[in-house]
């Protein structure tokens, strides 16, 4: 397994996880999955995120990569998660 140097600066950030979403999904059963890489911080399962500009808040359901349900995420990782009650237009 390919080992990842990752800087303690990003991973302790207390402002905020900066996450760049790739794309959104519509899965039959789950609803919408956020499809992202984390610049910053660390995005955790059952977290309260707040996306910007538009200011909604929710709690991520689920994390995972490749298939496997990761607890967390660290800076660096491509991720799909699952929020509730969002709506992708």
């Amino acid at each position: 397994m390919k080992s990842h140097h990752i800087s303690r600066r990003l991973v302790t950030t207390q402002i905020r996880s900066c996450l760049f979403l790739f794309l959104d999904l519509r899965i039959r059963g789950i609803k919408v999955v956020l499809v992202g890489r984390v610049k910053t911080g660390v995005l955790k399962r059952g977290m309260v995120v707040t996306f910007g500009p538009s200011g909604l808040t929710t709690k991520i359901k689920s994390i995972k990569m490749h298939y496997a349900s990761l607890p967390e995420a660290l800076p660096g990782d491509n991720v799909g998660f699952n929020v509730k009650n969002v709506v992708v237009s």
